[in-house]
């Protein structure tokens, strides 16, 4: 599916992943999609993609923005189970 995607409407894949980016449950999956299909472009064919809707500094800055929150959250997650494992020990 993702290649079909790729293919036939770069745009539409981007947006569902930047919608996936926004939900928790599913940022991990947008992280790995971005991994796999970010170096399949050159920076040339990318903003050609973008150029007709002008989305792509939104495209970035959104998913950036809900990457940051996420990273953020697990690191909190991380930073409270190691003072618990210290308390407790």
């Amino acid at each position: 599916m993702v290649t079909l995607l790729l293919k036939e409407n770069k745009l539409k894949l981007f947006d569902t992943i930047k919608k996936l980016n926004a939900r928790q449950q599913y940022a991990s999956m947008a992280q790995v999609l971005l991994k796999e299909i970010l170096p399949r472009f050159n920076t040339d064919d990318l903003c050609d993609a973008f150029k007709e809707s002008g989305g792509l500094k939104e495209m970035i800055e959104a998913t950036t923005m809900y990457s940051d929150k996420h990273y953020s959250r697990a690191d909190r997650n991380l930073k409270s189970v190691y003072y618990v494992n210290y308390v407790l020990s």
